[in-house]
């Protein structure tokens, strides 16, 4: 029987010989962390020893292990296993590896072992007054219990114990990863492979203690598997690691298959070239395990970061500032915007949507507000891979930093994207400064199909602003490489930008399938005036509540802030939220005087109002009109387009308009193509109606003190408007019987008239308007007195055609009057 005290071994019997099987003890008393016992078959005992570095602990100094067993009442042996180290004895985690290779203690006699045991070399051994003096034994026997005649056990050499040890380790360890990897049978396949070949092997004739160490990198591979339901889950990237590891299984089968044909079946490998073949295909193996367990984080024995891998991540050159936890901006409001961010919300969980989300509105609308909430949400569920707001000026209107960025951010978070784009990497280094359309392909496309396959994308990509990147062109290269590849990636990208004419033109052409647009100014107006009275409304009560504060003597109305005031300043907004926030700002400085000027209009709200506007439509206007991109007629002409659409008296459809003024309905909208965030322009045809989405656009544009060098004088866009109308009605579409009457017997109710074109409908009715407010009206009233006598009745017609012939008079004596005048 064998016991412990201490560091000592001792021993009080002689073990019978025998062949243990072991098993894991299902006692739950015995079987503890602490102490892990194994139970022996029927009444077997005896001692085995390993020495060598303890790879089976991670200790990374020498340390003695020893198995002990003895013979219990019950007829069950008992199997501990202890380790020395440090000169403390501790159970250790090797027992858990050795319940797996039971032919590692297959005893036959005590004393060969403990004599064994005296001749080990190492600073760790037992102290040398208690080492037993006893005759070396065979370690091992045959499968049946029998000892082998053929072999001089007597004399087997302490080497040969190591050498078997180290063999049959690693072929449990190999079991073990077979049993684990049902999830992939080429796997499962090639292990089983392997194995049956290492059984075919009675022994390894040589001290080395490599196998060991080989079978401590190859331990627990088989966990890779364990966080998958199912073949299907595997990641292709993960794939194809574990079809390399199937490859050197097999290499190392055919290895070992050569050395075992060469005699016996079963036979001992002894050559010492033999060995070292051998270990050296098992070392390949245990590298690429090591690897590989190191990559997916599975290495629990090894938790120092991956400093490679981060050296090479480091070459996106990632913007740091881009992302959501980077931004000062404020997210909508609790209580506003509440449908909008649920239809986003909706988008990102339907797994058939399309795979683009595109957000457009004019300056100010909230954009980046949206966007800011949506990142949140997104980032509580864990959905957000990555976000890039851009900002013009700064390093964020690159937009070839962009793709980089969200590169960086996703394989901070997913391991399976991380080694996928690794691998791009180490094979295209420079890959964050190739051309947009390579890094769609090589940061984007390949990596996440890689890592997750034809799965339904579940992670959201957010570009916040696109149009403040400051090169057009590269823009569009981008946008057109991400509509046409986003039903190949699996993930979803959401782009809010300005209605900018290179953006447009990308994620409105194609198929409608492959992106969702919003248009924030077609959002109902009730819906956004709600959100919009409810922000200032809180925003003005906080205002007080901070006065109140920091200035308890300022004294306030009892109903401040009063419903018509907020109501009053929440139609002066409109649908910019821009405005209401700069109406808020504008109010803090003297709350009570300033709400009461804003609403009653009393004054001119002037620059500390405005100046965030302003600085908006400047720099919109400054794009639209840079001389060197537009020579001095087309800025003119543009000129004359705004000026018109500022004095027009009621809203004309764009062919109406293109027609009244004489410029072809092309060059009226390539002439405003750079104007989209400030001037509603119908998308598809030519009937839809022209005007600027605020009214504060306007009031900029003729407001010299705000506008400087884009100023417009309404006057002057009265006086050519009223030459636009004199000229319309001067050509023949002002004819006689221009409605197409049947008969003059029969009153206008009973008359079916033709259609009238809208722009001489307009000329016949608005003329006056313009006349009267423009510049030089004698020289107006020439030209018209010109035309005039001659058309009369083709005018009054018309006017009569469309219910408005009571005008007549009274206009005469309006324009009779601004004449004498």
């Amino acid at each position: 029987m064998i016991a412990w005290h201490g560091s000592i071994c001792t021993t009080a019997g002689e073990a019978p010989s025998c062949e243990a099987s072991l098993k894991r003890c299902k006692s739950p008393s015995s079987y503890t962390p602490e102490n892990r016992l194994l139970i022996l078959d029927e009444d077997a005992a005896g001692v085995g020893i390993l020495h060598k570095k303890s790879i089976l602990f991670g200790a990374p100094h020498k340390t003695n292990m020893v198995v002990t067993a003895r013979a219990e009442p019950a007829g069950a042996g008992m199997l501990q296993l202890g380790a020395r180290t440090m000169g403390r004895w501790r159970v250790g985690h090797a027992a858990e590896t050795l319940s797996l290779v039971p032919d590692i203690l297959v005893l036959s006699d005590v004393r060969g072992i403990l004599s064994a045991m005296e001749a080990q070399e190492t600073e760790d051994s037992f102290s040398p007054k208690y080492r037993p003096e006893a005759v070396g034994s065979a370690l091992s026997g045959r499968e049946d219990g029998s000892e082998d005649s053929t072999r001089d056990t007597a004399t087997l050499k302490p080497e040969t114990s190591a050498g078997r040890t180290g063999w049959l380790v690693l072929k449990g360890v190999l079991k073990t990863v077979g049993d684990g990897s049902d999830l992939f049978l080429p796997l499962k396949a090639a292990v089983v492979g392997v194995v049956a070949i290492m059984d075919a092997v009675d022994n390894v004739e040589d001290a080395r203690s490599g196998f060991l160490e080989i079978a401590h990198k190859i331990e627990g591979f088989q966990v890779i598997l364990s966080r998958y339901n199912s073949e299907q889950d595997i990641p292709p990237v993960i794939r194809r690691r574990l079809d390399y590891f199937v490859k050197e299984l097999d290499s190392i089968e055919k290895v070992i298959k050569t050395k075992t044909e060469r005699g016996a079946a079963r036979r001992a490998v002894e050559a010492l070239g033999d060995i070292q073949d051998i270990e050296s295909v098992f070392r390949v193996l245990a590298t690429m395990a090591e690897e590989f367990k190191l990559e997916c984080n599975l290495n629990i024995e090894r938790k120092v970061e991956d400093i490679a891998a981060k050296d090479i991540l480091a070459k996106l050159e990632h913007v740091p500032g881009a992302g959501i936890d980077a931004q000062d901006g404020d997210a909508c409001m609790d209580g506003t915007r509440v449908g909008l961010l649920q239809d986003l919300n909706a988008w990102r969980n339907d797994p058939d949507a399309p795979r683009m989300f595109w957000v457009d509105g004019m300056a100010g609308t909230g954009k980046s507000a949206i966007t800011r909430s949506f990142c949140h949400i997104l980032s509580h569920d864990s959905s957000l891979g990555g976000s890039f707001f851009c900002s013009r000026g700064t390093v964020r209107d690159d937009v070839k930093r962009i793709i980089p960025t969200l590169a960086t951010s996703l394989a901070r978070q997913h391991a399976a994207y991380k080694l996928a784009l690794l691998d791009i990497l180490r094979e295209h280094p420079d890959a964050a400064h190739d051309r947009l359309d390579l890094q769609v392909e090589r940061l984007l496309e390949t990596p996440l199909r890689d890592a997750f396959g034809a799965t339904p994308p579940t992670l959201v990509f957010v570009i916040d602003a696109l149009d403040e990147c400051s090169d057009d062109k590269a823009t569009e290269v981008m946008l057109t490489e991400l509509v046409s590849k986003s039903p190949l990636i699996p993930i979803k990208f959401f782009l809010t930008s300005r209605p900018e004419h290179h953006i447009r033109a990308q994620l409105q052409a194609g198929q409608s399938s492959l992106r969702r647009v919003l248009r924030l100014h077609d959002v109902e107006q009730d819906f956004v005036e709600a959100d919009i009275s409810h922000y200032l409304t809180h925003r003005f009560q906080e205002i007080r509540n901070q006065r109140n504060i920091s200035d308890p003597s300022y004294m306030f109305p009892p109903d401040w802030p009063n419903r018509m005031d907020v109501a009053t300043v929440t139609r002066h907004a409109g649908t910019l939220f821009i405005y209401a926030f700069t109406a808020a700002e504008y109010v803090k400085k003297d709350p009570v005087r300033r709400l009461r000027k804003l609403a009653g209009f009393a004054v001119t709200a002037g620059q500390p109002l405005t100046k965030t506007i302003d600085d908006m439509y400047s720099f919109i206007l400054e794009r639209a009109m840079d001389p060197a991109e537009r020579d001095e007629e087309e800025i003119s002409m543009m000129k004359r387009i705004l000026a018109a659409i500022l004095a027009i008296r009621e809203p004309l459809c764009l062919s109406a308009l293109s027609n009244l003024i004489t410029i072809s309905a092309q060059d009226f909208r390539s002439t405003l193509e750079h104007l989209h965030a400030v001037i509603r322009i119908p998308p598809g045809n030519d009937s839809g109606v022209v005007s600027t989405f605020h009214a504060s656009f306007g009031d900029y544009l003729t407001t010299r003190e705000r506008t400087k060098k884009f100023f417009l004088s309404l006057l002057d866009g009265h006086c050519d408007l009223t030459r636009a109308c004199i000229n319309v009605m001067a050509s023949e579409a002002l004819r006689f019987n221009v409605s197409g009457c049947q008969t003059s017997y029969l009153p206008n109710s009973k008359q079916n008239f033709a259609a009238i074109p809208a722009h001489l409908i307009y000329s016949c009715l608005y003329w006056p308007h313009h006349l009267l407010a423009a510049t030089d009206i004698p020289a107006l009233l020439r030209s018209l007195e010109e035309i005039l006598p001659r058309k009369f009745l083709f005018w009054v017609e018309v006017l009569s055609a469309i219910g408005k012939v009571s005008l007549a008079s009274s206009v005469i004596l309006r324009v009779l009057t601004a004449h004498e005048t």
